[in-house]
């Protein structure tokens, strides 16, 4: 990964046209007034104060950085505040019985939405976290649960309260590079390109440097905001860390993030089962001891509908695809190539093959794995869940191998070797 590149983008994204667009947008609805004078960074004034900002100003700010940075020289009504943020809270604990599950089993002295009223908010961030509670209010809603998972996970870790604050914290602001980069990157229909994923990757450090201006959070706060996405088996971003060069805020953040993406998704049945086999498949890379505090999220909640001829046949073209895979793997293997990423792909699929294993799926034998006519409902989708997820879990590679091919000797013998496995592999998985 090119940490140089990662910065100039993350720099990049702090002048995104995206944000402005949000904030000009927002002025449409409701007033958004300049407290101070703003100035392009080459000291030409753009708007005095009391100016207000809206769609019409959009195209006079977009070519310009801003001093001061939008964040510090606006105001709005309604600005989100500490009761504000304990009200959006209650209501979303109001509709998942989990969360309203997790509240009660915390003492009086650490409620959930206790916690959220020792959260510093810093007038800038407040008027951020505004933004994206108007414009993005999916998004809120993610930073929101993330946060009260978060605190649950630290609790059950047996965090005291003043580390709870700054995990929650981190955990409520760990997003907020997202409203930096093109919102069509985040719908799900969209197939990102190369050059689209490298903004993604980028949003960690995006929202580290906004943080970092701010003397109310901590260290450590400013840490899990970077490290969020970093995995112990080092396949995360931006950085690459690995095992305890993770802190314990960045990986409790993480798999809460995991717990937050499996709920409010109206579109996909069996959610606490979906959950429940993705843990178990990455219980590796995220760590066992923070898993186990999931099992709330992980109950049986709803009838599994009946085995479906069309659901045995797609399960068992994704296993004939996953055999073929690890196959052309083992090929790479034994033909002795070495180099950086011969050594990646057969470090990144030997930690797979385990965890698949581990799941109880058999990536070398078709035979042994789910072929039977005869099969309850909750095997087969427990099945087909693990399935999407080990394919999910190849592409996760290809796209690693990509996001590393800069920083690469391209003189290694090896090359050809792996963008013929590569290629051979995206084939597999298209089939």
């Amino acid at each position: 990964m090119n940490k140089l590149a990662d910065m100039a983008i993350a720099d990049n994204q702090l002048h995104s046209p995206h944000y402005l667009k949000s904030v000009t947008g927002m002025g449409d609805v409701r007033p958004v007034i300049t407290s101070c004078d703003i100035y392009s960074s080459k000291g030409v004034k753009l708007l005095g104060a009391g100016a207000n900002v809206n769609s019409d100003v959009y195209e006079h700010l977009l070519h310009h950085k801003l001093s001061p940075n939008l964040d510090q020289s606006l105001m709005t009504e309604d600005v989100l505040t500490y009761q504000g943020l304990v009200d959006e809270a209650t209501q979303l604990i109001a509709l998942d019985k989990r969360l309203a599950m997790i509240g009660g089993t915390m003492p009086d002295e650490l409620a959930l939405t206790d916690i959220l009223r020792t959260v510093p908010l810093n007038p800038a961030v407040s008027f951020k976290l505004t933004v994206m509670r108007n414009k993005h209010p999916s998004l809120f809603r993610h930073s929101l649960y993330v946060a009260i998972v978060s605190a649950y996970i630290g609790f059950q870790s047996g965090l005291n309260k003043h580390r709870l604050t700054q995990l929650t914290t981190a955990a409520l602001l760990h997003d907020i590079g997202i409203l930096h980069i093109d919102p069509a990157l985040l719908d799900r229909a969209h197939q990102m390109s190369t050059a689209e994923r490298h903004h993604l990757y980028a949003h960690p450090l995006t929202a580290w440097m906004i943080i970092r201006e701010f003397k109310e959070y901590a260290d450590n706060v400013l840490e899990a905001i970077l490290q969020h996405h970093e995995r112990l088996d080092g396949s995360g971003y931006p950085q690459g860390l690995s095992g305890q060069d993770i802190g314990q805020f960045g990986q409790m953040i993480a798999i809460a993030e995991i717990v937050a993406s499996r709920y409010g998704k109206d579109d996909e049945p069996y959610d606490w089962l979906r959950l429940e086999t993705i843990l178990k498949l990455n219980s590796r890379r995220f760590g066992r001891d923070l898993v186990a505090h999931l099992k709330v999220f992980c109950e049986e909640e709803a009838e599994i509908p009946p085995v479906t001829e069309q659901t045995k046949q797609l399960i068992r073209q994704h296993l004939y695809s996953i055999s073929a895979v690890f196959a052309a793997w083992e090929s790479l293997r034994e033909e002795g190539q070495h180099g950086g990423l011969s050594d990646f792909i057969n470090n990144r699929m030997r930690n797979l093959k385990t965890e698949a294993l581990d799941a109880g799926l058999n990536p070398y034998s078709v035979e042994k794995n789910f072929l039977g006519m005869d099969v309850s409902p909750r095997a087969c989708a427990e099945a087909s869940i693990l399935l999407d997820e080990t394919i999910w879990q190849i592409h996760e590679i290809l796209h690693e191998i990509r996001r590393r091919w800069p920083d690469i000797d391209h003189r290694q013998n090896d090359l050809q070797t792996v963008c013929e496995w590569i290629s051979d592999t995206e084939t597999l998985l298209q089939h």
